[in-house]
């Protein structure tokens, strides 16, 4: 295998810099869209075109980071009629493709990769991830080389892994082949096992994605909501979630905001990838990072997360 690690002459952290969300005031701040929701209701033709005006409201509101995944349904072939719309140079686009092991996965894998520049009906790819894959080993054989090729001939700037296991991601970081890793549901109000990988991924100069703020919805999910008893860890996040907002309520703040402004504290983070699935979605997030939260209320905050014995304990069930 060649020389880990060659993304171009730009560091990568330095590049997704150029791509933050630009909001009205002049401000610039590490935010994009997570694409997971769009093309998800079907091929149709009505419903096409708004999903692709869903992006290009995303683009319009300075927005300019766009990440989708060959498991998104359609996900991929909305992104690439927006692309259409817009000029290419300006948007930066991440996505992904699942692997778990073995040779036959790893055709699938080539076939999928390839299948997204159809997709997406582009010649580059800004950052292409590996997706869902719960351990680094399997990778090494096959998957790896491949990347380091496709980057080495210009078709992706950047190899990312992206995956919910904190262990996984922490080896890709170290091994000096990936440019990025992309963690879900392990920074978030409810958790910070990624805590850890963060700092190492700036010393390495791996840039690090996080999604899932609202932690799947559970955030904002109704009290009466069913958690499946199986997995107790998701009845300590629902349960943590719910106490989290009543403090919020009683300090006057929105949850919602506290959400997604909580991972812009974290210089480390270099993307907060937020899901858009409608256009009210879109203004949600935008207020949210437009809402004043002040210091003694996030004192508050993080007075009750640190209460929390599992806030840094990764989840032994990572699916």
């Amino acid at each position: 295998m060649s020389t880990p690690n060659q993304a171009g002459s730009m560091p990568v952290k330095d590049r997704i810099r150029e791509f933050r969300l630009r909001l009205p005031c002049g401000r610039r701040v590490p935010v994009g869209v997570g694409c997971a929701w769009v093309g998800r209701k079907g091929p149709d033709a009505a419903t096409m075109k708004s999903d692709v005006e869903l992006l290009l409201s995303c683009y319009r509101s300075g927005f300019r980071f766009f990440d989708s995944a060959r498991a998104y349904g359609d996900s991929e072939i909305v992104l690439g009629e927006f692309l259409k719309e817009v000029p290419r140079e300006e948007v930066f686009v991440a996505t992904k493709a699942k692997f778990e092991s073995g040779q036959e996965d790893f055709e699938t894998f080539k076939r999928s990769y390839f299948e997204s520049f159809e997709r997406l009906g582009v010649d580059h790819i800004d950052c292409f991830q590996i997706h869902e894959c719960l351990s680094y080993e399997p990778c090494v054989p096959d998957v790896i080389p491949f990347l380091v090729e496709q980057r080495e001939k210009g078709a992706i700037s950047c190899i990312g892994m992206g995956t919910r296991s904190v262990n996984t991601l922490e080896v890709a970081a170290r091994s000096g082949y990936f440019n990025s890793v992309l963690s879900y549901q392990n920074y978030s109000l409810l958790k910070k096992s990624a805590h850890g990988l963060i700092d190492c991924c700036a010393h390495h100069g791996v840039a690090f994605y996080n999604a899932s703020a609202l932690h799947f919805g559970m955030i904002t999910a109704p009290e009466t909501a069913g958690v499946d008893a199986k997995y107790c860890y998701r009845r300590r996040h629902q349960l943590l979630s719910l106490e989290l907002r009543k403090l919020c309520e009683r300090i006057g703040v929105n949850v919602v905001a506290a959400a997604i402004q909580f991972s812009l504290f974290n210089p480390g983070i270099d993307m907060l990838l937020n899901g858009i699935k409608q256009i009210s979605d879109l203004e949600s997030t935008l207020a949210a990072l437009n809402t004043a939260i002040y210091p003694e209320q996030w004192a508050a905050i993080t007075e009750l997360q640190e209460r929390d014995p599992y806030l840094y304990v990764q989840d032994d069930i990572v699916r």
